[in-house]
């Protein structure tokens, strides 16, 4: 009897669940490490070294900067819904 040699071009699997045995085994570790080397990848770019206090620090200069520059055009404006929500003339 002579023995025959399985490729894996010639690998014919009788059922779906086999197909989807084969496609994730050849695809699956590939994209478990893209995933995780984009996700590695993007943590050392996020990594600033700031803390949290610097952070919050960095928003409230921003938020009162933002405030100085509305309060220099004269009468600050309010959102529409706030707006609408106070004007009681409507009623």
């Amino acid at each position: 009897m002579a023995h025959r040699r399985c490729h894996a071009w010639q690998l014919q699997p009788a059922s779906a669940i086999g197909w989807v045995g084969v496609v994730g085994g050849v695809l699956g570790p590939p994209a478990l490490w893209l995933a995780w080397a984009s996700y590695r990848d993007d943590r050392a770019q996020a990594d600033t070294g700031l803390t949290l206090e610097q952070v919050a620090d960095q928003i409230a200069a921003a938020v009162r900067d933002q405030w100085t520059a509305e309060a220099g055009h004269g009468q600050p404006t309010l959102p529409v819904w706030l707006a609408s929500a106070t004007n009681w003339s409507m009623c």
